[in-house]
């Protein structure tokens, strides 16, 4: 390694700014081989040949044994192929009827599209970081590849899949390898990883708790995607609450962490609901969708969920990996607290 970087300097010094490019391309090159074979991990996935070549639709990189977490990028994914468009479902009797042969398109019942840019390397970027943290104990992940205008799994089936027969398929592999996932955990915390464009521009905790609750302070435990954890909380003498907006919950972990950051956006981007900012007020907020009410603990079971929306100044290749390592330190901080 040292004689490979002297000779690089060397052709560096005689050709210019022609060979420091080059340098560096070899240099990154370098660095995503290294990084693909220092986090080694089993992989399950399901694909579609498309124009003659093997495209993954849904992956599942096996976690470590002992691991008690589980990540997941819904809205990351960037293949559309030839599959149908997720548009506007049509009306009837005041419902949204969600299928691509229901009749008239009704613009009341309109769909998210949009892809959450760069959740999918911020989620495995996690998973990294964790598993460094961690000294080898790596995260269970879960991809969805296909774009959000084709399938969006943090939707009940109907919405997500309008009834493509295809489409639902990977829809079921991807909550079956959150279930696969939550078996081998047995007890521990499911991180779904989201983006928004809010103005507030803050990152968004969701525990299935409206804003109006939080606001009013009246969050009922029962109806949260973190009961079995909030409950284990009320039993030892200490109040659930401080999950949402204490010193022992997420919030609190993410604000201390951003704050040391010499990123100046990671340092100045502030948590809902945390000790700073306990609630939304006026702001727009994500309170969390279908994966964490059906993967976390509202209905029962040992593994948590909390969905975590990242602002889009912290969602690019600048300040990415930096907030990447402040929230993968706030996600330990968390664990080593709770669980």
């Amino acid at each position: 390694m040292p004689i490979y970087f002297r000779i690089t300097f060397n052709t560096v010094k005689r050709f210019g700014s022609y060979s420091i490019m080059w340098f560096l391309t070899i240099l990154f090159m370098y660095a995503v081989v290294l990084h693909k074979f220092s986090n080694a991990y089993t992989s399950q996935t399901v694909t579609k040949v498309y124009n003659g070549e093997t495209e993954v639709m849904i992956e599942y990189q096996e976690g470590s044994p002992g691991s008690k977490i589980i990540l997941a990028a819904p809205h990351g994914g960037s293949f559309k192929g030839d599959f149908p468009e997720r548009d506007f479902g049509c009306m009837s009797n005041g419902q949204c009827i969600w299928s691509h042969s229901c009749g008239a398109k009704d613009p009341n019942c309109d769909t998210s599209t949009y892809t959450d840019r760069y959740t999918m390397e911020i989620t495995t970027g996690l998973a990294d970081e964790l598993e460094t943290l961690y000294s080898g104990v790596r995260p269970h992940v879960i991809l969805s590849h296909i774009h959000r205008s084709k399938l969006d799994p943090n939707r009940e089936e109907d919405e997500a899949t309008f009834g493509n027969a295809e489409i639902t398929s990977y829809y079921n592999a991807f909550h079956s390898f959150i279930d696969t996932a939550s078996t081998s955990v047995g007890t521990g915390c499911f991180f779904d990883i989201h983006g928004h464009t809010h103005p507030e521009a803050m990152v968004e905790l969701g525990y299935k708790v409206i804003k109006s609750r939080l606001n009013d302070k009246n969050a009922i435990l029962g109806y949260t995607s973190i009961k079995t954890l909030g409950n284990d909380i009320n039993a030892n003498g200490r109040d659930w609450t401080g999950l949402l907006n204490g010193t022992i919950g997420l919030g609190y972990f993410l604000t201390e962490q951003l704050k040391l950051s010499t990123e100046a956006t990671v340092q100045g981007t502030t948590v809902v609901p945390s000790v700073d900012v306990p609630s939304p007020g006026t702001a727009l907020y994500f309170s969390g969708g279908y994966d964490v009410k059906i993967h976390g603990s509202r209905y029962g079971g040992d593994v948590d969920g909390i969905q975590i929306e990242s602002p889009s100044p912290v969602r690019n290749a600048i300040q990415g990996p930096e907030y990447i390592k402040r929230l993968a330190k706030a996600i330990k901080q968390f664990m080593d607290e709770n669980y």
